[in-house]
């Protein structure tokens, strides 16, 4: 019986609370604690990001609460077949929040692809006030560059390339139809360009 209930006590209960609490790390959450695990995952990946079905914030949750109630000699026993449920229940847990940590990395690959986008047009901007141009349109700011900078040799045609692919990546990401590689490809392109960029300022 101390086994069994070692079982739902620690095994199980540990087995889900830890990758869900590594979820929520990966996605930028501090640490949490347990208490605070289920309501945390509720809130983020159900209600806000829609990737998590509530049936497994749910099986979390009964996990915690079964812990607790044995920890304070709520529940004495544990019986075989409660057993098997957890088992059950514990194993669709960690196959969908193994898919969850996919299904983060890429809001993170995404997230980054924005940034590198927000970067590269902020310091683009400062480069063509040095250059005499203040006010344009975001739309034309890649002729401009073209114009004033390229086509004079200040920039070269292969920073302009990656400047042209980052424009266009922000708008795959936009119509969401940007791969993992292109956003790799992106991501290792510019940091040379930022680089040339912040030194041509």
């Amino acid at each position: 019986q101390m086994k069994l209930n070692e079982i739902g006590m620690e095994d199980v209960y540990y087995a889900i609370l830890t990758p869900s609490q590594a979820a929520l790390m990966l996605y930028g959450v501090a640490p949490p604690s347990p208490k605070e695990t289920g309501s945390l995952m509720r809130e983020i990946f159900v209600n806000k990001e829609k990737l998590l079905e509530e049936k497994y914030v749910k099986i979390l949750e009964k996990s915690v609460e079964l812990r607790k109630a044995i920890e304070h000699n709520e529940k004495k026993e544990l019986g075989g077949k409660e057993i098997d449920e957890l088992l059950k229940n514990g194993h669709a847990y960690l196959k969908r929040v193994k898919r969850l940590f996919t299904q983060i990395e890429k809001i993170r690959e995404r997230q980054e692809l924005v940034n590198i986008y927000d970067t590269v047009t902020l310091v683009l901007r400062d480069i063509l006030k040095l250059e005499g141009v203040e006010k344009f349109k975001e739309a034309e700011m890649i002729d401009i560059i073209n114009d004033k900078l390229v086509s004079t040799g200040k920039i070269p045609a292969k920073h302009f390339r990656t400047m042209q692919e980052i424009i266009e990546a922000k708008k795959g990401h936009d119509e969401k139809r940007l791969s993992t590689p292109e956003i790799e490809k992106i991501q290792l392109d510019s940091v040379s360009l930022i680089k040339f960029m912040v030194e041509y300022i």
